[in-house]
């Protein structure tokens, strides 16, 4: 994975078809985005592997039975089309048997790149 550096804290959350996720909890617009993510639980060092469900340019919604709980500070990996995005992140919300909402906190420049361009491709489908 990607050094970044100490993790910092940012916001997410549900999906319709095409069209991007408004709420007045939410930073910016979500878009449905299921692929695989790995998330590192940087306290206990947990890894585990999960999909996630959209994704705007301040977090993702990923869907586990068992997610980690609110506040957990991870470190995440999302595969797309031969393409990873690293980054740090936060747990700000969690629903047992369906998933959690993650803010990234810290990502690399490329990251932010990789995240802007995927976002982009969202916006015209």
């Amino acid at each position: 994975m990607v050094s970044l550096g100490r993790p910092s804290s940012l916001g997410i959350e549900s999906q319709q078809r095409g069209r991007p996720i408004q709420s007045g909890f939410h930073r910016a617009s979500r878009y449905p985005f299921a692929t695989s993510v790995e998330l590192t639980d940087v306290h206990s060092e947990r890894l585990v592997t999960a999909f996630t469900s959209n994704l705007s340019l301040f977090g993702c919604y990923v869907i586990m039975g068992s997610p980690f709980t609110e506040g957990t500070k991870v470190s995440l990996r999302i595969i797309r089309g031969g393409t990873t995005f690293a980054a740090y992140g936060k747990v700000v919300y969690s629903k047992p048997k369906y998933g959690m909402g993650i803010a990234f906190t810290e990502m690399e420049p490329s990251g932010q790149a990789i995240l802007e361009k995927w976002i982009a491709s969202l916006r015209t489908k």
